[in-house]
């Protein structure tokens, strides 16, 4: 829990994920501490708990959402979106405008506060579901400098990798990007990263700074999955978003 709010205070988050087991009281007292210090920002509760008490529990606790695990497909990234929504009218109702759609070429970054939480597959899902609910142009981009497996969870071969890209910044552009995309069967294009860990050590903030401007130009959605730590890569990363992902667990 508290590495939760420290962390909402480090990325200043657009949407938090909680995962809510036992014990429910510390996920409880999480959930309202974050909907505290994050009073614009949506706040969605997932757990293996399927009983109405605990529903209401959360939901009183300020969860914009609850989803249950096993998640059905895209369900995550379909709550998140929706949620997103919620959050744009609510703002343009304030501001006495009418609510827009989110604009093309948004950047969202999906952050982990540690490993095996899930981070990944909601990246997948979000990118996944975004091409199919929007019919726009969807970028995934591989970012996670210690454990990048985008590509075995969208199942597709690593010809080229983000590393490589990044090694060509100074003639990346429009066309060039495309080389290195692998398309999926969901129309969302894929930026792999690779496979040794080590291989990060060869390019520079600048050099992804580019890649995400030049995939912000090419795609109405960039979903950046990162790593579960900080470094420059990640800090480039949460920089450049529109949009931060904070995903967190209720463990110690």
């Amino acid at each position: 829990g508290a590495q939760a709010l420290s962390l909402t205070n480090e990325v200043e988050p657009e949407a938090v994920l909680v995962s809510v087991e036992e014990p429910m009281a510390r996920a409880l007292q999480t959930i309202e501490a974050l909907c505290g210090v994050l009073s614009h920002v949506p706040v969605i509760a997932y757990s293996s708990r399927t009983d109405a008490e605990s529903v209401r529990r959360v939901v009183r606790a300020g969860a914009s959402d609850y989803l249950t695990k096993p998640f059905k497909p895209n369900e995550p990234a379909q709550s998140i979106l929706a949620t997103l929504r919620q959050l744009e009218r609510k703002r343009a109702d304030e501001d006495g405008q009418s609510a827009q759609p989110i604009a093309p070429g948004i950047v969202i970054t999906v952050y982990g506060a540690k490993g095996g939480i899930g981070k990944t597959t909601i990246a997948s899902n979000l990118a996944t579901a975004l091409a199919k609910v929007t019919g726009g142009s969807v970028a995934l981009a591989d970012m996670d400098t210690q454990f990048g497996d985008i590509a075995i969870s969208m199942d597709i071969p690593v010809e080229k990798t983000i590393v490589e890209l990044g090694q060509r910044a100074d003639e990346l552009d429009r066309e060039l990007i495309q080389d290195y995309l692998i398309p999926h069967e969901s129309q969302v294009q894929v930026l792999p990263a690779p496979f040794e860990p080590s291989e990060w050590q060869t390019i520079t903030p600048a050099q992804m700074e580019k890649i995400i401007a030049v995939l912000a130009q090419t795609h109405d959605f960039v979903v950046l999955d990162t790593a579960a730590t900080f470094n420059d890569i990640v800090d480039v990363a949460l920089d450049k978003a529109n949009i931060v992902l904070l995903v967190t667990s209720m463990d110690i």
